[in-house]
């Protein structure tokens, strides 16, 4: 039996939803999406009405819908990462026999609680990492140690954010299944476990803002929310140039950033609303976006030093969202003013593809894992009972 479900991505430019199905065999499929664009938010505010917020999110959820034929009364929802907040804890046990099982595992990670206020909620806990004796691992079963203790970050949003999206999801006609992290869902999709089981670090890079996540195991361990991103620059070409800001949008997307390489003789050219050609140096363009995201990348390496999370040598970079990565020349630049390799997210083919997207499908992915956690343990439960009147 196939159930379909549906996710609402809300971001600071655009909302995005995506509909699922998902097999009795644990194994989903994208097969619809809608995109609308709206006004974005400024800290805890809409940046438009809650009744324009809720018809962009109602057009999103009908886009979606009209693509696959498939429908849902009730959607998941991400909570924006400007209103998540990471949370470390740890979880101890001892391990009898001297050596560890899964019980043992269990029993850890069920001892990291973390604190919650109780004017917050808890949308995620996820492991980064297990330590038995001097190991550490995400796979300690088998090892010998006396105790083994769990490290575990959990993701919270305050209630009353919560009770803003649900009010906004009610107005768009829909009810709230559930809220998660959209930054951990493309995390988990996009950098592979191999890196994030050394330590990985994904950059992304929005309209409006940056968000840079510190990944190990299976957790988000840090999570940064600069306020810059690729719409800033945009209405910075505008400005200088006295041109209109789609114009202006169009000549970022067309620029390829090679510092010290472009001359005047290169040319970015276009038609204005008229028909008529006109042509800007790629060199002048291209000093009006370096120093602004010269200033991002100085800021990126500030939060990672503040990061309590040790990041080394072998710490992958990874870039994603559709502000930076798209641009020509702009992971390369990135990696340069870092001082590292930037890559760029290799994800698997879906019917919606692009950097911008990533988030959303991790989302949709994120949605399929709680499914398939929910049925597991709704199995183990119903066994455990069976066992019990058995017995009896």
């Amino acid at each position: 039996m196939k159930t379909t479900v549906a996710a609402v991505d809300i971001g600071t430019s655009k909302i995005v939803c995506v509909i699922g199905e998902f097999d009795d065999d644990l194994s989903g499929e994208l097969i619809g999406y809608g995109v609308k664009p709206y006004d974005g938010y400024s800290g805890f505010e809409w940046n438009q009405s809650e009744e324009d917020v809720a018809d962009a999110v109602s057009g999103a959820i009908h886009l979606a819908y009209e693509m696959c034929g498939r429908q849902a009364d009730s959607v998941y929802v991400s909570v924006p990462a400007s209103w998540v907040s990471v949370i470390p804890c740890t979880g101890n046990v001892s391990v009898e026999g001297g050596k560890v099982s899964e019980d043992d595992m269990k029993a850890a990670f069920d001892n990291a609680v973390p604190y919650v206020a109780d004017r917050s909620m808890l949308l995620h806990r996820c492991i980064a990492w297990f330590k038995a004796g001097e190991s550490v691992t995400m796979e300690p079963v088998g090892l010998k140690c006396d105790e083994l203790s769990c490290s575990v970050y959990a993701m919270t949003c305050e209630k009353r954010l919560a009770d803003k999206l649900t009010r906004l999801i009610g107005i768009a006609g829909y009810k709230i299944k559930g809220f998660l992290s959209a930054q951990l869902g493309e995390t988990l999709l996009a950098v592979p476990p191999a890196e994030r089981d050394r330590t990985a670090v994904l950059i992304d890079c929005g309209y409006m803002t940056t968000q840079v996540m510190v990944a190990k195991g299976d957790a988000v361990c840090h999570m940064s929310v600069i306020d810059d991103g690729a719409g800033f620059w945009t209405a910075r070409i505008a400005q200088e140039l006295d041109i209109p800001f789609q114009m202006a949008e169009q000549i970022k997307r067309r620029l390829i950033l090679a510092p010290g390489e472009n001359t005047g003789n290169s040319k970015i050219t276009l038609f204005d609303a008229s028909g008529e050609e006109i042509s800007f140096d790629s060199d002048t363009v291209e000093r009006i976006v370096i120093k602004p995201l010269s200033e991002l990348a100085d800021t990126i390496k500030s939060e990672l030093l503040s990061c309590d999370i040790a990041i080394g040598n072998k710490t992958a970079y990874y870039l994603t969202g559709g502000g930076l990565a798209p641009m020509g020349g702009a992971r390369q630049f990135l990696s340069g003013r870092l001082g590292v390799p930037v890559r760029a997210c290799a994800v698997k083919p879906t019917k919606l593809m692009g950097a911008n997207y990533v988030s959303s499908v991790g989302l949709l992915e994120l949605v399929f894992e709680q499914i398939s956690q929910e049925r597991m343990n709704s199995k183990t439960d119903l066994i455990t009972k069976l066992k019990s009147i058995f017995k009896k």
